[in-house]
């Protein structure tokens, strides 16, 4: 009997022995697979990261793009600019030039008319033919035909 008791201890110690080897199994398990799924987590954490990390790159490439083209456009209105103010100052040139002209011109019908009215009239084709240029001449010829309507 004494057998058959140790015998029946060593199978229940045994069993119990496996069956606490089995808690542990499924313990082991069971951390095993939480593991995973925190694992998994931090996996999808990092694929979220790399996504928005990509996302605020192309961001930042956009904006250095934007500001090339800012710089080419203020670098081509800064062009237009300076083209503008070089006509700005010929067309200067060109009224002050324009403006002498007039002056002269009134000068030279004043003195015409002066002479007219002291010796009479003078012939006018000669006065017409005396111009200096094709310009004057035509000038000349449409004051005559203004001041001898009047």
């Amino acid at each position: 009997m004494g057998r058959i008791w140790i015998v029946n201890l060593m199978l229940i110690l045994l069993m119990s022995s496996n069956l606490i080897s089995q808690d542990k199994i499924k313990q082991k398990r069971e951390e095993l697979n939480r593991l995973r799924r925190e694992i998994e987590i931090f996996e999808n954490k990092i694929k979220q990261a790399q996504k928005e990390e990509k996302i605020t790159l192309e961001l930042i490439d956009d904006y250095e793009k934007k500001d090339n083209l800012l710089r080419r456009l203020i670098s081509e209105l800064k062009q237009q600019v300076n083209e503008n103010d070089q006509r700005i100052k010929q067309l200067k040139e060109e009224i002050l030039n324009s403006e002498n002209e007039i002056k002269s011109l009134k000068e030279q019908y004043a003195n015409y008319v002066r002479a007219f009215y002291k010796r009479g009239r003078t012939h006018d084709l000669e006065l017409i033919l005396t111009a200096s240029s094709i310009n004057q001449m035509l000038t000349r010829t449409v004051y005559l035909k203004k001041i001898f309507r009047t």
